[in-house]
This record gives C-alpha cells, sequence and structure tokens, in this order.
C-alpha cells in the first residue's frame, strides 16, 4: 500500500472535511457524502487534496462493479447504483486531483475497471449525467496520461487490455472537438501513445483498430485528419508545439508500415496501410509538411523535417508512389525541396536522391509540362540570395539549367511550326510524310502506313502479321506498362540536331541518366546482355532496319538503367512506334 492512501492521512484533515471524509469511507455512504466532500475541496489546500485520496481509492474498489451479465438483464440493485454513483463521483476527483506518481500504480487497477464498465454502459446508468462519448473518452486519456511519468504505471497502462481501445475511440473523435485548447490537448495525449512500439502488437493493434473504426484504412484517414489538423495554412511556419505531434505522427505510420521504415527501395512494394495512406493524399500532407517545418527556425524541426523528406523519398520510389510523381509535382514538390534547401537543416537532408528522381523525367513529355508548370510558381525562391547561399545550390542549379533546356526543346516540339513526320512501315515504300496524314495499325499501334495498300502488303508480304499481337514489350512501345503515348515515345530523341553516321550493327544511343542527354552510336551487341531486348518485336526491328537498305535506323533510350528502343527514318528522325 501507497502511504498516501492509508486511512491516517484522514486524521491530518481540519475537522469539518474529517468528518465529511469519514462518512464517504463508512459501510453506510452515499453518493451524498462523496459529494460532500467534493464541495469542501473546491476550497481545500494542494496537501488536504492529497490527505483525501483514500476517500477516493475504497469507493472505487472493482469488487463492486455490477455483473455485466445480470446488468444486461435486470434493473441494477440500490447497493450496485449507490457504488457506481460513488465511482463516478471518485473518477471526477481523480481526474483533476495532483497525487505521488508513484501511487498511481496503486490507483490504476482501481480506475480502469470502474472507467471501462461507465464506457460502456454511461448511456444507461442510473444517478449518472448523460455522458458524450467524445468528452469522456478525452477526459480519460487525459488522465491516463498523468500516471505515464511513472515508469511501472507506464508499462502497466500500454498492458491493460481494451486501453488501446480507448487511443483509437478517442483519436476518432478529434475531428469532432471543436474548442481549439481541448483538440490541442487531444492531440497531445494521442500523440504520446502513437510511439508506443507495443501498439504493433497483434492484440493491441487489433484494439486498436477496433476503436478507430476496424480498418487500416481508418487508421490512414485519421493520419491525414490528424496531420491536417495541426499544419498551418499556407506557408506559415508550423507551431512549436506542433512540432512533436508531427514528429510522432510520422514515427507511428513507419511503425504500423514497416515497408515506409525500411528506407527508399526502388519499385518496393508497400502494405496494405502505406498504400491505404497513398489514396488519402499522404504525398501531399507531407510536402505540405516540409514547407511548413522549412519555415521553423527551431532544432526541434530537424527531426520531423528529416522524417517527413525521408517518407517522402521511400514511398515516390515504390511501385505505386511512383506513378503519383505527377501529382506529387504539381501538388509542390520542387517548393518544398528548393524550401528545404534554404532550411537551417539543408544539409541533413538527401537532396541528391531528388535531384536524381526528378532526372528521370526531363525526357518526358507530360512530366516535364508539369515541370515546366513548377518551376513557374516557384522563380521568385530561385532569384533570392538565400537559394544562392546554400550548400546544395550548385547541384539544384544544374538540375534547372538542364530542365529549361529541355523546356525549350519541349516548347519547340509543341509548336504549331513542328510538323512531326513518319515513314511508312511497308519497306517497300518507306516514303515520309505527314504522321496525322498516315494510317496506324489498329492492333499493335506501332505502325503507320502512307496508304491501305501499303498496310495490305506489308501484313501479307512484310511480316506484321507474324509480329503484330508481340508488340508492346519493349518499355518505349504503344503497349508498354508505363503507358507511354506516341508524343511521348519521339520526345526524348528531339535534341537530335544532326544526322549521326551509323555502320553496319550500330544504334544512336540517347542516355538521360544524367540528366542532360548525351547521344552516341554504340556497337548493337551493347544491347546483348539488357533484359528486354529480346523475343520477337525486338527481332522483328533489327531484321527490319536489315532489310531497310538504309532507310531505317534503331534508337535507343537509356533512362536512369532502364533501356526502351525506337526505330527512325533515314533522315535521323526517330519513328513513333
Amino acid at each position: 500500500m501507497h502511504p498516501a492512501l492509508t486511512l491516517d492521512n484522514l486524521k491530518r484533515l481540519p475537522p469539518t472535511l474529517r468528518s465529511a471524509a469519514n462518512a464517504a469511507i463508512s459501510p453506510n455512504r452515499s453518493v451524498a457524502d462523496l459529494r460532500r466532500v467534493q464541495r469542501h475541496l473546491a476550497t481545500a489546500t494542494e496537501s488536504q487534496f492529497i490527505w483525501t485520496l483514500p476517500v477516493f481509492y475504497i469507493n472505487l474498489d472493482p469488487a463492486a462493479i455490477p455483473s455485466l451479465d445480470e446488468f444486461d438483464t435486470k434493473a441494477p440493485s440500490s447497493d450496485a447504483v449507490s457504488a457506481i454513483g460513488r465511482a463516478f463521483c471518485s473518477l471526477e476527483e481523480l481526474s483533476v486531483m495532483r497525487f505521488p506518481e508513484s501511487a498511481g500504480v496503486y490507483i490504476w487497477p482501481r480506475f480502469w475497471p470502474w472507467a471501462q464498465f461507465i464506457h460502456l454502459y454511461r448511456d444507461y446508468l442510473p444517478g449518472i449525467p448523460p455522458q458524450r462519448e467524445d468528452d469522456f473518452c478525452r477526459a480519460l486519456l487525459s488522465f491516463t496520461v498523468t500516471l505515464t511519468h511513472h515508469r511501472d504505471t507506464h508499462a502497466r497502462i500500454v498492458s491493460t487490455p481494451w486501453f488501446w481501445y480507448l487511443l483509437g475511440r478517442t483519436w476518432s473523435h478529434l475531428p469532432a472537438i471543436k474548442d481549439p485548447s481541448k483538440q490541442d490537448l487531444a492531440v497531445n495525449d494521442i500523440a504520446f501513445f502513437l510511439i508506443e512500439e507495443g501498439i504493433t502488437k497483434p492484440p493491441n493493434m487489433d484494439e486498436f483498430l477496433s476503436g478507430v473504426g476496424g480498418t487500416l484504412a481508418d487508421v490512414a484517414r485519421l493520419v491525414i485528419s490528424f496531420t491536417d489538423c495541426i499544419l498551418p495554412k499556407g506557408d506559415a511556419a508550423l507551431d512549436d508545439r506542433h512540432i512533436h505531434f508531427l514528429a510522432f505522427i510520422l514515427i507511428f505510420v513507419c511503425f504500423v508500415d514497416p515497408a515506409l521504415a525500411a528506407g527508399a527501395q526502388p519499385m518496393a512494394d508497400l502494405g496494405q496501410f502505406g498504400k491505404a495512406l497513398l489514396e488519402r493524399n499522404f504525398i501531399g500532407v507531407l510536402i505540405k509538411a516540409i514547407c511548413s517545418l522549412s519555415k521553423s527556425v527551431i532544432r526541434d524541426a530537424l527531426h520531423p523535417a528529416q522524417k517527413a523528406v525521408e517518407l517522402l523519398a521511400t514511398v515516390l520510389q515504390t511501385r505505386d508512389g511512383y506513378s503519383q510523381i505527377l501529382a506529387a509535382i504539381d501538388e509542390g514538390l520542387l517548393r518544398a525541396l528548393i524550401l528545404a534547401a534554404q532550411s537551417d537543416f539543408a544539409d541533413d537532408l538527401d537532396h541528391e536522391y531528388f535531384v536524381r528522381l526528378l532526372r528521370r523525367f526531363l525526357f518526358h513529355h507530360r512530366y516535364l509540362s508539369a515541370l515546366g508548370r513548377a518551376l513557374e510558381g516557384i522563380i521568385n525562391l530561385l532569384n533570392t540570395a538565400a537559394f544562392r547561399q546554400c550548400k546544395t545550390y550548385k547541384l539544384w542549379n544544374q538540375f534547372f539549367s538542364v530542365a529549361r533546356e529541355r523546356l525549350e526543346v519541349l516548347t519547340a516540339v509543341d509548336s504549331s511550326k513542328c510538323v512531326r513526320n513518319v515513314a511508312c512501315d511497308n519497306l517497300q515504300c518507306c516514303e515520309i510524310g505527314v504522321k496525322t496524314e498516315f494510317r496506324r495499325c489498329s492492333d499493335c499501334q506501332s505502325m503507320y502506313y502512307c496508304s491501305k495498300t501499303c498496310q495490305i502488303m506489308n501484313w501479307r508480304h512484310g511480316g506484321h502479321r507474324e509480329t503484330c499481337n508481340s508488340y508492346g514489350k519493349l518499355l518505349l512501345s504503344a503497349k508498354n506498362s508505363f503507358g507511354s503515348t506516341a508524343r511521348q515515345r519521339s520526345f526524348p530523341a528531339c535534341p537530335s540536331t544532326s544526322r549521326l553516321s551509323l555502320g553496319a550493327a550500330q544504334v544512336t544511343v540517347f542516355d538521360y541518366t544524367q540528366g542532360e542527354v548525351w547521344i552516341s552510336v554504340e556497337p548493337r551487341t551493347v544491347l546483348d546482355t539488357v533484359e528486354g531486348f529480346s523475343g520477337v518485336e525486338w527481332t522483328n526491328i533489327v531484321s527490319r532496319e536489315a532489310a531497310s537498305n538504309g532507310t531505317m535506323e534503331i534508337h535507343v533510350v537509356v533512362i536512369s538503367g532502364l533501356k526502351g528502343c525506337m526505330t527512325g527514318t533515314a533522315l535521323g528522325q526517330p519513328r513513333t512506334c
């Protein structure tokens, strides 16, 4: 027994309060007796509060909790009604009372069973005012946090059945709390327990999921709403007290989905939770968080900023996240990274990764268009002294220089003066003309013909009948999994302003792995060991080039280690296959 809970403490109370306290622990005690003690405590000293602690401890005897089976089938007895009322008074008082932290390990086993019982039956208990669940859960969790400063009490709390359910229920009610001060307290209390590694243990996670709604998708919804709740509007700096909350939530998501904690693994798969986060614009939330943290001047912003950037890098490299890079650029990815480059913690962030990532899309018509729009939106940031003085300025400046060059090419290609030509795929013809005036094979969508006659000839005598269904295997072909369009397939070779002389068994290589395109002529044997350059489609392309008597050539585009091919005309213009 803790010294603060012994009845001897009642002897130290002033006479009137001592008399009320003794009545509240007598065999015939009533709810009115406890209410009388509460009224006296309204003017009591802090010491007197602690000396009355045994009164509330005794009235929380879990042995007095009515049997749930009996409670479900019949009205409670008068003794049960009295016990419930007195327990409710005791919970109320303990929730606002300061008592020795070491006493918590004794109080918790009595406090918690009664709290759980009252939560379950709060709408049906006689003598208890109606309880809104959000208010009850919030107050209960707040009291729980006050006990966790004691190590043994903390360990007992997080191992108590139903505790994680309470955490989930409190979180699910967070949007309903309209009072900003109460909402801040609730956010603080929730975040406190989210970084408990024990939350991912199966029994605890099952309880937690039941509390939030039943599924990981419900948790993902709460993560996004929770973060939106604390992130400021616009480009304002994140409030100091919310920086810690954001750090906790970022740690939590890594606990729940190990794929997010594994670091950037190219083309890895996210778990169910990570996928649910992506569906609710997790990337946009991370970008917004980086912008806000970059405006912060306190060192505590370093950890959540690092974590947000790491998570963003991790997500964008997964299969699911990679497909959302275009949306990320439109959400303000460049703005977030440039603000981070100018922040006090820029040296601790991996900017090279993002530069390498964005370089992959300088060949891509659709993504380069988005980059162009993003550059227009951050031109004011690029011209500041703060950006020119940051340590990553040279790295970013090189990237933006290449991006501007590619945007000039893009503008030229998209201009009305740019006429896209193709060569007829009937090798007996090879007539060159305006692409929009040619017929295209409706099946493979890769072959163009100047006339119906040429299309029939190539089908019957040119071998297209045997190869049509096989087209689309190579990465830059019409049916590839990257979804590249005809415009996209023609754009990468556009910087070729002069014809390169090809010899036998050679190809023109457009290398984009370093961002700026490098054009060279290479032996065809360099492709022998590259995955994807085999099969019917590649064999057909090679044989067609050999049979064209110099009217066709092979172009290969290299993008971050991935290789794709396209045939071209004798004029050196890549044909959109």
